[in-house]
C-alpha cells in the first residue's frame, strides 16, 4: 500500500472508533442518569412532606425527646 492509502485507512479507522465509542451509551446508563436527576430535581424545591419522607427527627436524634424537660429554662422562656 502506498502511504497515501495508509493515511486514509488510519483516518477512517480512527473516526469510526471515535464515533462508536462516543455514541455508545446503554439504555441502563441513561435510565440511571434520568432517575438520579429526577430525584435531585425533587430536592431543589422540597416541601414539608418531602423533607419528612427523607429525614426523620427521631432517626437523626434518637436520644432526644419532644418534651421540654431537657431544654434549658432560658430557652423555654424565649420560645
Amino acid at each position: 500500500m502506498k502511504i497515501r492509502h495508509k493515511k486514509w485507512l488510519y483516518a477512517a479507522v480512527f473516526l469510526t472508533s471515535a464515533l462508536l465509542l462516543a455514541g455508545c451509551e446503554s439504555k441502563e446508563e441513561r435510565a440511571v442518569k434520568e432517575a438520579v436527576s429526577a430525584e435531585l430535581d425533587q430536592l431543589k424545591s422540597p416541601d414539608k412532606k418531602t423533607i419528612e419522607k427523607y429525614l426523620s427527627v427521631h432517626e437523626l436524634f434518637p436520644d432526644t425527646d419532644n418534651g421540654e424537660e431537657n431544654v434549658d429554662p432560658d430557652i423555654v422562656k424565649i420560645f
